[in-house]
C-alpha cells in the first residue's frame, strides 16, 4: 500500500499541477492520493481529483487495470483491519 504525502504541497502543486501530479503518482505506484486541502481550501478537491483520474483512464494515460490494482490493495487492507 502506497499513500502519497499531501499533493497540495507547493513543491508538487506549483511544479506539476493536479492532472500531472496525479498521473505521475499513479504511474509511480501510489494507491491512495492524499489532499490535505488546508493550504488552499477547495471544497471541490475530491470531485476534481476523481474526475482527473477518470479523464486519465479515458485518455489511456493510466490504465483501468492500474486503478483496479490499487482498489484491490485498498480493499485487502480494509478487510484485514476489520
Amino acid at each position: 500500500m502506497v499513500i502519497t504525502d499531501d499533493m497540495d504541497m507547493k513543491a508538487v502543486s506549483e511544479r506539476y499541477g493536479m492532472r500531472e501530479s496525479i498521473r505521475l503518482a499513479i504511474l509511480a505506484g501510489a494507491d491512495i492520493i492524499l489532499y490535505g486541502n488546508n493550504l488552499r481550501y477547495d471544497p471541490g478537491v475530491v470531485a476534481k481529483a476523481h474526475q482527473t483520474i477518470l479523464d486519465l483512464v479515458r485518455s489511456g494515460e493510466v490504465s483501468e487495470e492500474r486503478v483496479r490494482e490499487s482498489y484491490k490493495r485498498i480493499m485487502k487492507l480494509k478487510s484485514r483491519l476489520n
